[in-house]
């Protein structure tokens, strides 16, 4: 699923070095329908799992010291913190009840979760184009709230990648979108098929409860990590409804079985490559 990765990594291992060099300025067009983001990521979080598998032990044996070891396998596995996003969203009521002395440590581990936002954010501060302060926090928590929203459709990703279940190479549709407001909705690689967000939607409505539960029970300190959580498949779930219905109206009408409908599947080929993206 991600052969770059996969050839970067055994180029390295090969003796190769590999430079960035962040002047090189390569155009991309990012997916705008949130389902086409879902399987971009979906792609990378399997692909990622996929190469981890077939490499980790090429790069335990080779002679690289155990420090560059360390950081490669923390990069090839990192989507493996979105089933351990989920787990521990699951997890949080079976913990609240056992009223062990040990949840009072609970707000010390989300120091853990400052890492990736600390990341983005100087991410941010280092790109050419300068935004107000009130702009970047804005952006930063959106992108902390889609990646809460990811987990569910990442989730799956990485369970199919260690079990080995295979699936087809799926693309990102793209719309060449170079303005607000471009048309795309009606563009036949809109994806309509999305059966991901009942879960999503589900798992909201837990978070949601749990929110109102913890503060019941005075346990004020969870709310704003369940917010998130909530936040997250609330935006996934919403986008994905709202774009979808979008869809289905600008779409000229079509000949033959429709599967436009939320819980279909996207029209194939005898190939079995997806029709449209």
């Amino acid at each position: 699923m991600t052969e770059d990765l996969d050839l970067s990594y055994r180029a390295q291992l090969a003796g190769w070095r590999v430079v960035y060099q962040p002047e090189v300025v390569v155009p991309a067009e990012l997916p705008v329908q949130v389902m086409g983001f879902k399987r971009q990521q979906f792609r990378w979080a399997k692909g990622s799992i996929q190469t981890a598998r077939k490499l980790l032990g090429r790069l335990w044996r080779s002679e690289n010291p155990l420090w560059r070891k360390a950081l490669g396998t923390l990069h090839l596995t990192n989507y493996a913190i979105h089933p351990l996003m989920v787990l521990n969203l699951l997890l949080t009521l079976p913990m609240a009840l056992s009223k062990s002395p040990w949840l009072r440590l609970a707000p010390l581990f989300m120091l853990s979760a400052v890492g990736p936002p600390l990341m983005y954010w100087v991410a941010m501060k280092e790109t050419a184009e300068a935004r107000p302060l009130k702009r970047r926090l804005g952006r930063l928590l959106m992108l902390i709230v889609l990646g809460m929203g990811l987990s569910v459709n990442n989730t799956r990703a990485v369970i199919e990648a260690v079990l080995g279940i295979k699936s087809a190479f799926r693309r990102t549709p793209k719309f060449a979108v170079m303005a607000k407001e471009s048309a795309w909705y009606g563009s036949s690689y809109v994806l309509t098929g999305d059966w991901m967000i009942w879960w999503e939607l589900l798992l909201m409505l837990y978070a949601a409860f749990l929110i109102v539960w913890s503060l019941a029970h005075m346990m004020w300190w969870l709310v704003g990590w369940l917010a998130l959580y909530a936040a997250g498949y609330g935006c996934m779930v919403c986008l994905s409804l709202v774009q979808s219905r979008r869809a289905a109206a600008q779409r000229p009408p079509q000949s033959g079985p429709r599967t436009g409908r939320l819980y279909g599947r996207p029209a194939r080929s005898k190939a079995g490559i997806d029709v449209g993206g």
